[in-house]
């Protein structure tokens, strides 16, 4: 077979610098809306906030994902998905981490009725 009768082999995505930096732009824009309603006083319609904070969501998961994805290049890809998975359970402990503080604090606040 001819060289230029072979199919020609698909560009590797870091092939495309300036596409992969829109890429990641875009993402980190769409996290931008979220970012000022919680932080910036921002009171949508609680319609509008649903779709901005999912899309909030959604482009922080992309950015995670492309962190991870560049990380295996330093370290092994277990390692890197590990990280990955305790980012994301993160926010998880906190909430429980202040559910129990406050319990502390205010037995009012506890999720389980006492047996008084």
């Amino acid at each position: 077979m001819k060289e230029k009768d072979r199919p020609s082999a698909p560009a590797h995505p870091a092939a495309h610098p300036a596409r992969n930096m829109m890429a990641i732009a875009i993402a980190a824009a769409v996290t931008v809306p979220g970012l000022a309603i919680e932080l910036g006083g921002f009171h949508p319609a609680p319609t509008l906030r649903a779709l901005l904070f999912g899309l909030a969501i959604v482009g922080a998961a992309f950015l995670l994902s492309w962190a991870a994805e560049a990380l295996q290049v330093d370290v092994s890809a277990g390692l890197a998905l590990g990280l990955l998975a305790l980012i994301a359970v993160l926010p998880e402990y906190i909430v429980d981490g202040t559910f129990a503080w406050r319990a502390a604090e205010d037995p009012r606040t506890r999720s389980t009725p006492s047996r008084t």
